[in-house]
């Protein structure tokens, strides 16, 4: 059934695209919203975040109703008395409601407080709210949006209130004065609902200073009332669009499409082996409106498949569409000396849609002179990493870097693969950085061979870990400090023993068919093991975790290469699954493999993130404490030994 009121969640799928209000809630169409927002919240901490801002105002009554009706008198009763305090307070006027996080009334002047989990920095001017000119910044303007929306709405319930808005956010400067905080406010999903619960003993004089904060936000708020609105296709005044919006809804009337980059990552969205009986692909209706014809592509196969290109406007304007349709000459390419540049990348993907590309594309001599450049033995390595936004430890701040685990493979020059050494620091109540870097300085201080790792993030860990232990009392800080700045300096040329495989060479430098033209180590590993004919004979034998290929947790022989039906299976999809939870273990997963969303939850490393914070609460059962210990660690392994693959496989293609 089509909603028929406007609610602040609809207005904000609204102010992406109004056309996402056609399928929102109609159960025939597929969605992520729901998962996605879920992982998110898991990624931020929003639902914790929520929770502490409750048991900042004990005062407080929560509304509990379940239907909006009843959730709309329960609320009505109590701003019948003259102060109150009142969790997802639920107002309504017209065809407009709000369920505001915090409503603290006071007579007639009233506080409308909006929850998140985003960290505000009052002493840094590069994280204020406006920019160098004055300018709302872009990263802040849905969160006004936002608060803008449900004032508009409290103002046409009750003029006679004096509305104060505020943003309870996130202090990054302050000092958590709780014990395991982030443990003892626990999510849990079942189906569609998700349950926090607090721990019964936990108490906000526990927390001082507190660790959100209350910014008065009424300035950011009228300039957003009175301003306009950039859509995917035109700007709007903010109320004029509130007003268009609520009255289509009350009408019943479809929006029309008006696709664009923002249909790149719409929710709505299945590929067509998805749409199974009465499934539908909302994403497909709106291309197939859009070109006249029905489509049956997946989205990687069309114009929002280029990776990095902002024209689909323009390009769908153009009459382009899908990639196998396309002439290469379509994508306009930029040459860059010894690698591919992001439009190259583009036009290949556009050839191998039309099946003028062989399966990989290499700079092969800017790859040999890098390759050449590498000192045996070579040490490949992973991290496992978390940001907690409610720290787990006493005396941490909010959104502090956590390296509580590493996997490091060594390949010698004749070839001999070892998964060397490991460590994993999960104990609850303890900071595990020092443990681990002292760990890893061991693992690596036998010789000056390259590290690898992939991407930026093992670099930025490390650094922002230096900087935590220089501020330390750790008796070794010293040493540790000089090692990681070992490894960082140079970042990179002759001299760096800290090399990234990913970034600057697989991206830049290799083009794999069946990655959709991107280039994470998830994507690639797949893609690569099904091409190279050598990594199928080295792996396909039953001899990892032997004598001739060791490994620190798997004992027998073990084939990381099968197929199916002609294809090798992904080598993560050979595990057990991580989570015990098997929706949240599936929804990792599919973050992990898929397009451009649940962006947080990848960055704050995923599902090995939430495995951390469950190893966290000191009342796990020591069986399941153990199973997920194991499962980390095998993670982790297969993370390292995949960039020991790709490595090999680029090795022997550039013979």
């Amino acid at each position: 059934m089509k909603p028929t009121t406007l609610s602040k969640s609809r207005f904000k799928l609204a102010l992406e695209c109004p056309r996402k209000l056609v399928y929102l809630g109609d159960e025939r169409y597929a969605s992520t919203r729901e998962d996605d927002e879920f992982l998110q919240a898991l990624a931020d901490g929003g639902f914790q975040v929520g929770a502490l801002a409750k048991l900042m105002h004990p005062e407080g009554v929560e509304v509990t109703a379940r239907s909006i009706e009843d959730q709309i008198r329960e609320t009505e009763a109590l701003l019948g008395q003259d102060n109150v305090t009142i969790f997802e307070a639920t107002i309504r006027v017209e065809n407009l409601v709000v369920r505001v996080d915090v409503l603290i009334k006071r007579g007639n002047v009233v506080e409308l407080i909006e929850v998140k989990s985003k960290s505000f920095d009052r002493t840094k001017e590069k994280k204020s709210f406006r920019g160098a000119k004055g300018q709302l910044r872009s990263e802040w303007l849905p969160y006004f949006q936002d608060v803008a929306f449900q004032t508009l709405v409290l103002r046409k319930a009750k003029p006679e209130w004096t509305i104060v808005p505020y943003l309870m956010l996130v202090d990054p400067t302050v000092v958590c004065s709780a014990e395991n905080l982030g443990a003892r406010i626990r999510v849990s999903r079942e189906g569609k609902d998700v349950n926090v619960t607090v721990d019964p003993t936990l108490k906000a004089q526990d927390l001082v200073p507190p660790l959100l904060t209350k910014v008065n936000v009424e300035k950011a708020v009228e300039e957003i009332l009175v301003g306009l609105v950039e859509m995917p296709n035109r700007e709007i005044g903010f109320r004029a669009l509130i007003d268009e919006v609520s009255e289509q809804l009350a009408a019943g009337r479809d929006p029309p499409v008006t696709p664009g980059g923002q249909c790149k990552r719409c929710e709505f969205y299945c590929a067509p082996e998805e749409r199974r009986g009465d499934l539908r692909s909302g994403w497909a209706e709106c291309m197939a409106a859009h070109v006249g014809t029905p489509v049956d592509a997946r989205r990687a196969e069309t114009v929002f498949g280029l990776v990095g290109d902002r024209k689909a406007r323009e390009r769908l304007a153009a009459g382009q569409f899908l990639l196998k349709d396309l002439d290469s000459r379509a994508v306009e390419v930029k040459e860059e000396c010894g690698r591919i540049s992001a439009s190259q990348r583009n036009r290949l993907q556009v050839e191998e849609a039309r099946g003028d590309l062989d399966p990989r594309v290499l700079c092969a001599d800017a790859l040999r002179k890098a390759f050449g450049s590498w000192r045996f033995p070579l040490h490949f390595i992973d991290f496992e990493t978390a940001r907690p936004t409610l720290p787990f430890h006493r005396g941490r701040r909010p959104n502090q870097q956590i390296l509580f685990q590493f996997s490091h493979h060594v390949l010698d020059v004749g070839g001999r693969l070892e998964h060397r050494s490991q460590c994993l620091v999960a104990t609850p109540s303890v900071v595990p950085n020092a443990a681990v870097v002292r760990a890893l300085k061991d693992a690596l201080g036998g010789d000056a061979g390259t590290v690898i790792h992939w991407w930026s993030h093992e670099r930025t860990v490390l650094d922002d870990v230096r900087q935590q232990l220089e501020a330390s009392d750790e008796p070794d800080r010293d040493a540790l400090v000089a090692f990681i700045e070992g490894l960082l300096t140079p970042a990179k040329g002759p001299g760096a023993r800290l090399v990234d495989l990913g970034l600057p060479l697989v991206s830049k430098m290799a083009f794999f068919a069946d990655t959709d033209g991107r280039s994470s180590i998830k994507k690639v590993l797949p893609a690569v093991l099904q091409q190279s004919d050598y990594l199928q004979r080295r792996y396909g034998a039953p001899v990892y975790g032997t004598a001739q290929m060791p490994s620190l947790n798997i004992n027998s022989g073990w084939a990381w290469v099968r197929s199916k039906e002609g294809r090798v299976i992904d080598p993560y999809l050979l595990l057990d699954p991580l989570l015990l939870d098997a929706t949240l273990n599936e929804l990792a997963l599919r973050a992990e493999n898929g397009e451009e969303r649940a962006g947080e939850f990848i960055i704050n490393g995923g599902a090995a993130m939430v495995a951390y914070g469950q190893l966290q609460q000191p009342d796990l059962a020591p069986r399941e404490r153990a199973r997920i210990e194991n499962q980390l660690l095998r993670y982790c392994e297969l993370d390292s030994l995949a960039m020991v693959m790709v490595y090999e496989a680029l090795r022997e293609w550039l013979v």
